[in-house]
């Protein structure tokens, strides 16, 4: 155990963290340095023996950032997207915060300085950062952050034209019928299946599954890869209307 030492008129104390780093203070009486010592030298023992969690390492919001772009982003399909909200947004406000340092303030500031924005983008831009911090608790860079609210985004801002009813249905595929047999399969499995454009067009003549009235899209991405439940019309259509039109599909 150290003792404190004589420096003019004061008393300094040094002493070696958990990590094995020098640390020093300087106190007005002796009897305090001394009582600091001992608090000090048991506080690191505690740490050693792990009766007490060590405590995170001083990271900060800038260096969450370089990592992120440089492990995370690459393995995402949106990147780009990443690196322009990072850039442009969050770095900007939280910078060399430490990220221990963010409090629930910080993000209504952000928020408050994003309002020029829609609610899509302002949350695209919380999700990220929610994503971002997370990371940083399962790397022990901080144990917690404060809870983030993102603003309610509406799915439809407007209202749409959509079929309704089965006799729409019927009369919308009737003239799709009548404009060529390639509009018709496409707007029917659409309607029947819900799939996105990109499936229908580009992905649907991909090695098709049929199993207990499931089709499987082998080459959907991987977001859409999952049973689309299918009714007998569009099973008709998926088997029967590509037959006719003579695409290949590996039926089994």
């Amino acid at each position: 155990m150290g003792k404190p030492v004589k420096q003019r008129k004061k008393w300094r104390i040094r002493w070696l963290d958990e990590s094995g780093q020098r640390k020093s203070e300087v106190y007005e009486k002796r009897d305090d340095a001394k009582f600091a010592l001992s608090r000090h030298e048991a506080h690191v023992e505690e740490k050693k023996r792990g009766l007490r969690e060590l405590a995170p390492p001083k990271k900060t919001f800038d260096e969450l950032c370089d990592y992120w772009l440089k492990n995370k982003a690459p393995q995402k399909r949106n990147q780009k997207d990443d690196e322009s909200v990072i850039r442009a947004h969050l770095r900007p406000h939280f910078g060399g915060k430490l990220l221990s340092e963010i409090k629930g303030s910080d993000i209504d500031t952000f928020k408050i300085s994003k309002r020029h924005l829609s609610n899509k983008t302002i949350s695209n831009q919380l999700t990220l950062l929610i994503t971002m911090l997370n990371l940083s608790v399962d790397e022990g860079w901080i144990k917690k952050y404060p809870k983030i609210k993102k603003p309610k985004v509406s799915i439809f801002n407007k209202d749409f034209n959509y079929l309704k009813t089965n006799t729409e249905i019927q009369r919308f595929l009737a003239a799709a019928h009548a404009e060529s047999k390639l509009a018709f399969t496409l707007y029917a499995t659409a309607i029947y299946s819900g799939m996105r454009e990109g499936e229908r067009g580009h992905r649907v003549c991909g090695k098709i599954r049929r199993w207990k009235g499931l089709a499987r899209m082998d080459m959907l991405s991987k977001s859409r890869r999952k049973h689309l439940r299918q009714t007998s019309q569009c099973c008709f259509i998926l088997w029967g209307q590509l037959h006719l039109l003579g695409w290949e599909c590996l039926l089994c």
